[in-house]
C-alpha cells in the first residue's frame, strides 16, 4: 500500500513541478512511485495556485469557495494514494494512513512506533473500532513482554472501548479473552464469550471462540458442542471447520483432521498455516502406515519397525497472545490476536 500524508503545505509561489516532486521524494523516500508523486504534485500546485488567485480577488470568501471547487479531485487523489477506490474525507484518509503505517510497524516488530501511530489514528477517528483494537493489541504485546501491569490495564480498557463501538468484533473478543486468561481470570473470559453468544445468537463466530476457549482447558466435549452449533448456524464458517480440524488432530483422528482442514481451505484459501498442518499430518499418516506395515518408503521390509509416532499432537497455543493481524482477509485493517489488522 502506498501511503502519503495529506497534510502537505503549499510550496512557494512559482515552484516547478519537478522541484516539488524532489521535495516529496526527500520527505517520503522512494517507496512511492514517481508517477504517483508527479500526479500529486501537479494537483497540489494547481490547488495552491487557485487558492492564491481566489484570495487575491476576494480574501474573505475565496478560501471556502476554492476549497469547495477542489474538494472532490483533491480527495479522490488522496484516497487513490491511500490505496482506496472510494471517496472519503480527509480525516478518514489521515486515519487510514496512520492506522496502516501502524500495522506495518507492528509487523516489523517496532511496537513503540506502532503504538504512537495507533494513538494518532484514534485521535483522528475516535469511533473506529479497528483502530481501538490495534492500539489495545499493541499495549497488550508491550505489556506482556515487559510485565507492565499498567500497559495491560490500558489494553483491557481499550479492548472494552472497541467492543462498545463494535459489539460483535471477533478479534477483539478473542484478544480480550486471551488477556483475561493470561492475567489469571479465566472465569471472566468464559463469561465474556458466553454473554456475547447470548447477546448475538446469530453470530456463529461467538460459538467458535467459546469452542477454542474450552479446548484450551481440555474441555473437548463442550468445545465440540459449540462447534456443532456454529456449523449448524453457518456451514460455510471456515474458522469453525479449522477448529474442528484441530480438535480431531489433538484427539489423534488425523485423517478426519485433514478433511476438516481441507474443508476450511475450500471456504477460505488464505490460511497458510492450514496448508502446513495438512502437509505435516500427511507425513505423520505415512509414517504411521510404515510403522504398522513394517515397510520403508521404497517398499522393502524393515528389520525393526520404527514405533508409530504418537497420534496426539500438542494442542496449538491458540490463546497465546504473544503470537500476532494480520490478518484474516486480504483487506484487513486489524491485527489477529495478537497482531494489528489493516
Amino acid at each position: 500500500m502506498v501511503l502519503l500524508s495529506v497534510d502537505i503545505a503549499c510550496p512557494p509561489k512559482g515552484t516547478p513541478v519537478k522541484q516539488f516532486v524532489a521535495k516529496l521524494v526527500k520527505s517520503f523516500g522512494r517507496t512511492i512511485q514517481p508517477k504517483v508523486l508527479t500526479t500529486f504534485a501537479t494537483q497540489k500546485l494547481a490547488f495552491c495556485r487557485e487558492m492564491l488567485h481566489s484570495v487575491a480577488k476576494n480574501r474573505s470568501a475565496a478560501v471556502s469557495e476554492s476549497t469547495k471547487t477542489m474538494k472532490n479531485p483533491f480527495q479522490s487523489l488522496i484516497c487513490l494514494v491511500c490505496g482506496l477506490f472510494v471517496c472519503c474525507n480527509l480525516v478518514g484518509c489521515t486515519r487510514i494512513v496512520q492506522n496502516g503505517t501502524g500495522v506495518t510497524l507492528y509487523q516489523q516488530g517496532r511496537y513503540a512506533e506502532a503504538l504512537h501511530m495507533f494513538e494518532q489514528a484514534k485521535q483522528a477517528n475516535p469511533t473506529n473500532p479497528d483502530t481501538h483494537y490495534n492500539l489495545a493489541s499493541t499495549y497488550h504485546r508491550l505489556g506482556t513482554a515487559a510485565k507492565d501491569q499498567k500497559m495491560l490495564e490500558n489494553a483491557e480498557a481499550i479492548y472494552n472501548q472497541a467492543l462498545e463501538l463494535s459489539p460483535d468484533h471477533v478479534e477483539c473478543h478473542r484478544a480480550l479473552a486471551v488477556l483475561l486468561v493470561e492475567t489469571g481470570r479465566p472465569d471472566k473470559a468464559f463469561t465474556l464469550l458466553k454473554r456475547w453468544a447470548q447477546r448475538s445468537p446469530n453470530i456463529s463466530d461467538a460459538r467458535v471462540e467459546l469452542a477454542k476457549l474450552h479446548q484450551e482447558f481440555n474441555q473437548t466435549k463442550i468445545a465440540e458442542q459449540y462447534l456443532d452449533e456454529a456449523l449448524a448456524m453457518d456451514p460455510n464458517n471456515a474458522r469453525a471447520w479449522a477448529e474442528r480440524g484441530r480438535l480431531r488432530e489433538n484427539s489423534g483422528e488425523l485423517m478426519q483432521a485433514v478433511q476438516n482442514y481441507q474443508q476450511s481451505i475450500a471456504l477460505n484459501s488464505l490460511q497458510p498455516e492450514l496448508y502446513q498442518r495438512i502437509g505435516a499430518l500427511n507425513v505423520r499418516l505415512t509414517q504411521n502406515i510404515m510403522a504398522t506395515t513394517g515397510t520403508s518408503i521404497a517398499g522393502t521390509p524393515t528389520t525393526s519397525a520404527t514405533p508409530a509416532m504418537k497420534s496426539g499432537i500438542t494442542p496449538p497455543t491458540s490463546l497465546n497472545a504473544s503470537a500476532p493481524p494480520a490478518t484474516n482477509s486480504a483487506s484487513n485493517t486489524t491485527i489477529p490476536p495478537q497482531s494489528p489488522r489493516y
